[in-house]
């Protein structure tokens, strides 16, 4: 029997082979998986952060409402 596993060495060692030069379309489907998900997760970050962002503002008052929108205008201003 061992030389049955031989031969699926053999096999095996072609795939590898195979691979440096033809893509594995199963590891590209999971790693473009991946990217997406990694994607995913930081759109949904940033949006996070925006949300906080203006939940603070909600808790200020009046004032620091004027203040924070004075402190926006330059960077508008500037474009």
């Amino acid at each position: 029997m061992a030389w049955w596993n031989a031969i699926g060495d053999i096999f095996r060692g072609g795939r590898e082979v195979a691979e440096v030069f033809v893509e594995n379309k199963e590891a590209k489907g999971q790693r473009q998986h991946d990217e997406k998900i990694a994607d995913i997760g930081r759109d949904l970050a940033s949006l996070d952060q925006f949300a906080a962002e203006f939940q603070s503002r909600q808790k200020g008052s009046k004032w620091d409402s004027f203040v924070d929108g004075l402190n926006r205008l330059p960077r508008p201003l500037l474009t």
